[in-house]
């Protein structure tokens, strides 16, 4: 119906003991009954490992263009430890000096636990827009030996 707004999908599969969520919503319709608004929103789960220090968050099948990006620490690492958001292609190994989507500032993973941080997307559309088969990667500056916490990906498709 023109004018209503719906929830398209709505997918969690568990890996392990986590959860891994994706919804994918789309606002309003015109009298075509085309999507005018479209968002896709990823939340992943980044958890402790002893020596894990780059994970593939996103594969991208279509064009998407990110948003924004949250992290939010479930229970923070307890010394300093630092990840970058990054922009891979192709069989590319996610590298934080490569393609980072946000600005210089890392992500601080031993934040306040379950204080969101929003981080301040990069000024060069370039690193923002995925082609199919791009994906989306987080690079840790050393292992998470004691924190976790969740990263969420805003997107929107091109």
């Amino acid at each position: 119906m023109a004018g209503r707004l719906t929830l398209k999908t709505n997918w969690r599969q568990q890996l392990g003991s986590y959860w891994i969520s994706l919804a994918t919503q789309f606002g309003y319709l015109n009298t075509m009954l085309t999507e005018l608004f479209t968002d896709v929103v990823i939340t992943v789960p980044v958890s402790l490992h002893a020596s894990k220090v780059t994970y593939n968050l996103f594969v991208a099948r279509r064009g998407y263009t990110v948003t924004s990006i949250d992290y939010t620490p479930d229970i923070a690492q307890g010394g300093a430890l630092t990840a970058t958001v990054v922009k891979a292609t192709s069989t590319t190994i996610p590298a934080s000096a490569t393609t980072p989507m946000h600005i210089a500032a890392a992500i601080n993973l031993n934040g306040t636990a379950h204080t969101v941080q929003p981080i301040t997307v990069t000024t060069t559309a370039a690193d923002l827009v995925l082609a199919a088969g791009n994906r989306i990667g987080l690079v840790l500056s050393g292992a998470m030996t004691v924190g976790s916490g969740t990263v969420t990906i805003r997107m929107s498709r091109t």
